[in-house]
């Protein structure tokens, strides 16, 4: 499995289990990586509310994420 694959599986496991509640009620407006140093890779996702547009100021900043060599 290579980086990007891996990445993949990463991001939907954390949306099935840390963030399953979020992910319930908001929707993945935007997502991007932030790399900041080689241990500190994390997604940012920018969330967005379908019913309410007043809650659409929620960011979820992800773990961050350790490829396997």
């Amino acid at each position: 499995m290579d980086i990007s694959e891996q990445s993949v599986a990463f991001i939907e496991n954390e949306m099935q289990t840390n963030f399953d509640e979020i992910m319930k009620h908001y929707i993945i407006k935007e997502m991007y990586w932030k790399d900041d140093e080689p241990n500190n890779i994390r997604a940012i996702a920018e969330m967005y509310h379908l019913e309410d547009n007043s809650l659409n100021n929620l960011i979820v900043l992800f773990p961050p994420f350790a490829p396997n060599n």
